[in-house]
């Protein structure tokens, strides 16, 4: 069952960028993927291995090889580098020495942990009521 899901998820894939290469305009490098609940803006690019997941992309903006754009609501004529990770996670840098998740999450990613309940939102919020973005970057 598997691989039927596999190989349908890669129909659609395909399907869906040959859609979109028509109707917007939108290029894909080798090896480039978006999330189904992903959107485009029109004359996008998404280059080599450059993946954008649930996210939205504004027109005529792109997204540099190796770059992995996440939760993300992105603006017109933007360009975004390679190598650069925008993921959903918080990190409390105004009210705890330290970053690592020991000092305040109970959820043990290193292992460990030295908090007794969870002192700080690891997870961030949407940008807005009712939109599913936590990331906004301006055009």
């Amino acid at each position: 069952m598997t691989l039927i899901k596999r190989f349908l998820g890669r129909i659609f894939l395909s399907f869906r960028k040959f859609q979109l290469k028509r109707s917007k305009k939108v290029r894909f490098g080798p090896k480039s993927y978006f999330s189904r609940g992903s959107s485009f803006g029109g004359s996008n690019y998404l280059s080599t291995q450059a993946k954008l997941i649930n996210s939205e992309l504004g027109f005529a903006s792109y997204i540099g090889m190796e770059s992995l754009i996440s939760k993300a609501k992105i603006g017109k004529y933007t360009s975004i580098g390679p190598y650069v990770k925008c993921i959903f996670g918080n990190h409390p840098t105004h009210t705890f020495v330290s970053t690592h998740p020991a000092f305040f999450s109970v959820r043990k990613q290193s292992g460990f942990t030295f908090a007794n309940n969870q002192l700080f939102p690891e997870f961030a919020q949407p940008i807005a009521e009712g939109v599913p973005y936590t990331i906004e970057i301006g055009n």
